[in-house]
């Protein structure tokens, strides 16, 4: 067995457990309930599976060991610990039934952590009406599973669908994750360690043998790393994701590795007076149920996209809807100066009218999932593969895209929402929803199409870590910006870079000395006096020469910018630090705070 590891995630590259060689999770089903007062999420997620091609992996059985204080007890979701104050039988007998079954059977290995499981079931897909339609299908050459199951056969098929028929994709994702579970074999067998959640199947000794369609059901733990819990500027409770450098680890179990990329649907359960958020194309308008006292909210996408980009946040806020009478005052003003609201320089594509989401054309959620009475859209130009500005084609796998679609590519501001707590309302009116029409346009006209159809600004409490490398950049460009325009008023901003982010402002030093300015080269000196004790060794030592002397800075300088001397979070691809920042997105900030 594997012996546990040591990680600090807040130092550490995380170990990667998934074994995505073998196996794939396509299509994420989250059914979670969030508890604010408990400060617990609790639900489920199905995962549709899809074995890798022979010879992707090195071997069909995944053996991963697990301490005797960390194992759950497999079928029943107890810890081990929670088994040995019962008796220490019990706990011997569940270390034999679990690796009783090690030597033969395939193991699937998700990355999780800090997750309670209580029960991972094989999902009965068959037992869904509308997936007898499947069975007219045929899949393209090859991609028929060797096995003859039935399941098999149609989670196969229906990972399979071409992304015109993407309606009809989902509806059936849907209607799958609500299915029983099968009644042949009853539950199968699990365990957890520090970093992963480890499934097996009695007789299924190969990924092509192992169950297509899984359900977990878990709960969150209060200390969970993935999502913070706290009380927003007007001091009700929320939660949100929060950026962590274990991602969406302690959120649900998932794939890390960067060959994992999935679509993902959520229904999301929270107090009826609670505004719910998530990285989904669609706007949902909640259910409300008056019994309960809570309401349902229901996101996806169609596009794949690695785990750790999933974004959730429930809270007490509201909208931000412009002043009719200032946004009337503004565009008129513009009107008159005939610049427009988004002009653009010479030679780029006309903006469209910005678009604020104040009355989106929202679905609700029985809508966003009901297929019934939709009939299948055609293949169209826009399906992929196709071809994007200057004509280069898109290189992805079949699903709908944006970059392939016309409209999109007239389009300059995406549609966009900004969310926050009542008494930050008025100053998110006035700065933030004029700024953001020009902010996206200027994005636009860098870096072109948008993917994705629009965009959610949350504004929550300060210390708020996602991004936190990206806020340092930032904050070191601006530095930057002061020491090289000698702007003397903000160098109060520099000695405090230089002073609390020692690793990330050495290269600032030498900003700071290659002007030859008596006042930027008095700060360096005083800063570094201040914390070089606390300074890397090597570091410290480029960083005094630079003090005494000036020669060789410019070569010196580039062995800090092209990291030779390193900087703050460690790198590479260990466990990765994929920041929580996804898609069309849920964007957090404490801008306004």
């Amino acid at each position: 067995m594997e012996p546990e590891l040591d990680v600090d995630p807040g130092r550490d590259d995380l170990p990667l457990r998934a074994n995505t060689n073998h196996m794939l999770v396509k299509h994420y089903a989250l059914d979670l309930t969030v508890l604010l007062q408990e400060q617990l999420i609790r639900g489920s997620v199905v995962l549709f599976l899809e074995p890798r091609p022979a010879g992707a992996g090195a071997e069909a059985t995944v053996r991963v060991g697990a301490t005797a204080d960390d194992r759950t007890v497999a079928g029943t979701g107890e810890t081990s610990s929670t088994a040995q104050k019962e008796g220490t039988t019990q706990l011997s007998q569940t270390n034999s039934c679990w690796e009783s079954t090690s030597q033969g059977d395939f193991t699937l290995v998700l990355d999780c952590c800090d997750l309670v499981v209580f029960k991972v079931e094989e999902v009965d897909v068959s037992s869904v009406p509308d997936m007898s339609s499947l069975f007219e299908a045929v899949g393209p050459e090859g991609s028929e599973p060797s096995t003859d199951s039935q399941p098999a056969v149609l989670v196969q098929r229906l990972i399979a669908l071409p992304s015109h028929q993407w309606r009809r994709q989902l509806h059936l994702y849907s209607q799958c994750s609500q299915a029983p579970a099968y009644q042949g074999g009853g539950p199968l067998l699990f365990h957890t360690d520090r970093w992963s959640l480890q499934v097996r199947k009695r007789g299924a000794g190969s990924p092509q043998g192992f169950p297509r369609a899984l359900r977990v059901s878990y709960e969150t733990k209060p200390e969970g790393g993935s999502v913070r819990w706290t009380r927003d500027q007007d001091h009700r409770m929320c939660v949100y994701t929060a950026g962590s450098p274990i991602n969406n680890r302690a959120l649900f179990p998932c794939q890390e590795p960067a060959v994992a990329m999935s679509t993902w649907q959520a229904r999301v359960q929270a107090p009826q007076d609670c505004m719910v958020l998530l990285s989904g194309e669609n706007q949902a308008l909640p259910t409300h149920n008056q019994k309960t006292g809570s309401s349902s909210w229901e996101y996806y996408v169609t596009m794949p996209m690695p785990a750790s980009t999933f974004t959730l946040a429930v809270g007490h806020w509201l909208q931000a809807t412009p002043d009719l009478s200032i946004e009337g005052e503004r565009r008129g003003q513009e009107e008159e100066a005939g610049s427009g609201a988004l002009a653009v320089q010479a030679g780029s594509r006309e903006p469209s009218t910005p678009t604020n989401m104040c009355s989106p054309v929202t679905t609700c959620p029985h809508s966003t999932f009901n297929y019934s009475g939709l009939e299948d859209e055609s293949p169209s130009v826009t399906d992929c593969p196709g071809l994007g500005d200057d004509n280069i084609p898109c290189s992805h796998g079949d699903y709908p895209c944006r970059f392939t679609d016309p409209s999109a590519w007239r389009q300059w501001v995406v549609p966009h929402r900004v969310f926050a707590p009542p008494s930050l309302l008025p100053k998110a009116r006035k700065v933030l929803l004029p700024l953001l029409p020009r902010c996206l346009a200027a994005a636009r006209g860098t870096l072109g199409v948008h993917p994705f159809p629009r965009i959610d600004l949350l504004i929550v409490p300060a210390g708020f870590t996602s991004l936190g490398m990206a806020s340092q950049r930032a904050r070191h460009r601006w530095c930057e910006l002061v020491v090289q325009h000698k702007h003397t008023q903000a160098y109060g901003d520099v000695e405090n870079f230089l002073v609390h982010d020692q690793a990330m402002g050495v290269y600032l030093y030498g900003e700071l000395m290659v002007h030859e300015d008596a006042q930027q080269q008095t700060l360096a000196r005083r800063c570094l006096s201040l914390v070089q004790d606390e300074m890397d060794q090597s570091a410290r030592r480029v960083v005094r020469r630079w003090s005494c002397s000036n020669t060789g800075l410019e070569s010196r300088l580039g062995s800090f910018q092209n990291g030779a001397y390193g900087h703050p979070g460690g790198g590479g691809g260990g466990g990765g630090r994929v920041s929580n920042v996804s898609k069309e997105t849920v964007i957090f900030t404490h801008f306004l705070s």
